[in-house]
């Protein structure tokens, strides 16, 4: 009896430690449950939250694009207008100086008719100067005929009445031979050069009537047609050319207002883009793996696991550009980094003092990552997904 009841309280004993045992490991199964739930609800949360921003910025993108699309059409409708009013300013200028070139033209045939009429004038006055000449020449020879006269009748009245009859009738004979030489020399050059000047008055009286009833009046008639003409032009392009200054204001002022236009869309764009890249950065914060940080020399790149699960990263790629030369680093095979642990990839030659890391890779490509005035260090999935970037301000 005594053994049986030592038996049953032993049994009790063990019987009563399983079941606090059992009760102990439920109630820790039920709140690592219960833990994991309320982790994955938040997580879930953050995932929702994330697509609808991303919703939100793919329709903000898509209403940009749209934007883009009809500023694009009004800009190209607006060329076109410009196009077709610089083709009709320059048909009109070509038109202007074509007639510019006719009225000039017409002014080198009409200064060419003055200048032969003004040819014929001084032809004509020439002539009548050699007129004139002649003529003083014979009045000049009548003179001294008379004085010669003079003198010799002087001369016979103190001489001898036979000297004086004898002289009288030998200057009366000279007196008329000179007299009938000089009339019929006079008569001769006179009859020449009348001859000619009548010739050439004829000459120049049939080609002044010519030229007057027919080319002259012809010239006149198309040289007031041309006056009118060019009147009429000027009145005609008058209104052009105001046009033609109202379409180029109108054109800077279009010029202007696409300047604008751009300037608006270029400020919007990179507002749009800003709002892009800190969702982005936002969203890649929110991520478990992402670049925790960069050394400003370039001498080390830190990666992070941030999530609550071990992540593997081979594939994973590590890009830096500076100056057009990339440099890269791409995590080995089978290589896994574990929830709340980070990776340091340093630059060759480089020693860390402290170990603030869990694993550590060297970046053999170059002695530093690289360095400017900004710097973004990209981290690609093994898609070549962008799953988050850390830019380096210089100070």
């Amino acid at each position: 009896l005594w053994i049986f009841l030592n038996n049953s309280r032993l049994f009790q004993s063990s019987f009563s430690k399983s079941l606090l045992l059992n009760r102990d490991e439920s109630v820790a199964a039920l709140k690592n449950s219960a833990e994991q739930s309320i982790r994955a609800k938040r997580i879930n949360a953050n995932i929702d939250l994330l697509n609808r921003r991303i919703e939100g910025i793919r329709l903000a993108e898509q209403g940009d694009r749209a934007r883009c699309a009809e500023l694009r059409s009004q800009i190209s409708k607006a060329e076109a207008d410009l196009e077709l009013q610089m083709r009709e300013n320059g048909r009109l200028a070509d038109e202007r100086a074509q007639l510019t070139a006719q009225n000039a033209g017409l002014y080198n045939d009409y200064e060419r008719i003055w200048d032969e009429i003004d040819r014929i004038r001084l032809e004509l006055a020439e002539y009548q100067a050699r007129e004139e000449r002649l003529l003083a020449e014979k009045e000049f020879l009548l003179k001294v005929q008379e004085r010669e006269v003079y003198e010799i009748n002087n001369l016979l009245a103190e001489s001898s009445f036979d000297a004086r009859k004898f002289f009288e009738n030998d200057i009366a004979l000279a007196i008329k031979d000179i007299k009938l030489e000089y009339e019929a020399s006079h008569k001769i050059i006179r009859t020449n050069v009348t001859s000619y000047y009548h010739q050439k008055l004829d000459e120049m009286r049939k080609l002044a009537e010519s030229k007057s009833s027919d080319e002259s009046k012809y010239r006149r008639d198309q040289i007031a047609k041309m006056e009118n003409m060019i009147g009429d032009l000027k009145q005609k392009f008058r209104p052009l050319e105001d046009r033609n200054h109202m379409l180029e204001n109108e054109y800077k002022q279009l010029q202007n207002s696409m300047k604008n236009d751009e300037d608006r869309y270029e400020a919007e764009k990179r507002r749009r883009d800003d709002e892009y890249k800190n969702a982005l950065a936002m969203y890649q914060r929110l991520g478990d793996i992402r670049i925790k940080d960069c050394d400003e020399h370039g001498k080390y790149v830190i990666v992070e696991n941030a999530g609550h699960s071990d992540h593997r990263l081979s594939g994973y790629r590590i890009s830096r550009t500076v100056a057009g030369n990339e440099r890269s680093f791409t995590f080995p095979a089978l290589f896994v980094l574990g929830a709340g642990q980070t990776v340091q990839v340093s630059a060759r030659g480089y020693s860390p003092e402290k170990r603030d890391y869990h694993h550590h890779f060297v970046y053999d490509g170059d002695i530093t990552w690289g360095t400017d005035r900004n710097v973004v260090t990209r981290l690609f999935n093994t898609q070549g997904v962008e799953v988050s970037n850390f830019e380096v301000r210089a100070k």
